[in-house]
């Protein structure tokens, strides 16, 4: 009974020792650069959708725009008010043009624009093993006056998980990830 008991123990221990370093890992993965900034308005422009082979693909559409919903809640009560546009010459299945980016950002009082671009994704089926991923590709925040970059990923973000569910999941992991550390940046 004794040594049961030891043993059930030390396995909690270990799962959690395993996620703390898991936890751990994920928050140093991220590698940006950034000059400085401080808070104001954001243009988030319309992230592009994920794609496979770098095409897009049926279960990827509407990813770009849930992206967008999601980045835009994360920064819900920072010193950040994160807008977006209607217009439409930006959508999700192309990255804007900088030039009509600026315009946009300028038209709507931004002091800064977000490009986000999502990569490859996978939504594996149940029970084969592989796991559910998204990479995010490339995230840029601008100054609207300078044209300069003020905060920059210099590296690809790359999350997974099981393939119970779906990689939407990975969407607001990714929002989260990008919100805190532009929040977190800022000088």
């Amino acid at each position: 009974m004794k040594a049961k008991r030891i043993s059930k123990s030390v396995k909690c221990s270990a799962i959690i020792l395993l996620a703390i370093l898991t936890l751990c890992m994920g928050c140093s993965s991220i590698q940006i650069n950034s000059k400085h900034y401080t808070s104001g308005r954001i243009l988030l422009l319309p992230p592009r959708d994920v794609v496979q082979n770098g095409t897009p693909h049926p279960k990827g559409v509407g990813s770009g725009s849930i992206f967008q919903d999601r980045l835009k809640s994360s920064f819900a009560g920072s010193v950040f008010n994160v807008v977006t546009t209607g217009n439409k010459k930006f959508n999700n299945t192309e990255i804007a043009d900088k030039d009509m980016a600026v315009e946009e950002a300028k038209s709507m009082n931004a002091d800064y624009y977000l490009q986000i671009v999502l990569g490859e994704f996978q939504n594996a089926a149940p029970m084969t093993f592989r796991p559910d991923y998204v990479h995010l590709d490339d995230a840029i925040m601008y100054d609207v006056k300078t044209g300069e970059t003020v905060w920059a990923l210099t590296k690809p973000i790359y999350l997974e998980k099981s393939n119970l569910g779906n990689h939407l999941g990975l969407l607001s992991d990714h929002a989260q990830i990008i919100s805190k550390s532009i929040i977190k940046n800022m000088k």
